[in-house]
This record gives C-alpha cells, sequence and structure tokens, in this order.
C-alpha cells in the first residue's frame, strides 16, 4: 500500500501540479488519463488521419509536401488548432 501511494505521489501529482502551473501561466493542452497520459487520443487521431489520407490518396492532383511533421504527428497539429500554438512550443 505505501508503494502504491508513494508512486502515485511521485508520479501522478507531481504531473498535476506541474500542469496546474503551465495552465496558471495560460499554456492549455489535452488532458491525460490517470495510465495511458495521452495515447488514445493519439491514437484515435492518428487513426483519423491515415482513414482522411486514405480517402484523398485516390486523387491524382496531390501535390508532395516536405512538411512531413503533419503526416507523422497529426495530434500536434490537431491540438495546435484546438489549444494554439503555445502548446507545441513547449513540445518541440
Amino acid at each position: 500500500l505505501s508503494w502504491i501511494l508513494s508512486v502515485y505521489g511521485n508520479l501522478w501529482h507531481e504531473s498535476q501540479r506541474v500542469r496546474k502551473r503551465l495552465q496558471m501561466q495560460g499554456i492549455k493542452g489535452p488532458p491525460p488519463s490517470f495510465l495511458h497520459g495521452n495515447l488514445p487520443d493519439m491514437q484515435r487521431i492518428q487513426s483519423q488521419a491515415k482513414a482522411a489520407s486514405t480517402c484523398n490518396s485516390n486523387h491524382s492532383d496531390q501535390f508532395l509536401a516536405h512538411d512531413y511533421t503533419t503526416t507523422l504527428f497529426p495530434y500536434f497539429e490537431h491540438w495546435r488548432k484546438q489549444y494554439g500554438t503555445l502548446l507545441l512550443l513547449l513540445i518541440y
């Protein structure tokens, strides 16, 4: 029981404390879940982007973009639109 409380105190509580400090400074971001963080959200956004790209891949008039970050990390683009560019400055 003391080990569980120690893990909770060191991991979860510390991350929430940092998150609260960032929010007080005006930096917002996606809320993490307890055990998995933002992984389920990231996987959902990636699968949606993949489905959208396969739907649009039939068009021959597409151009090749050199901005690979939106292809590899579509959740960054999604969060930038939702929370603003200040969040992405902290990630990069």
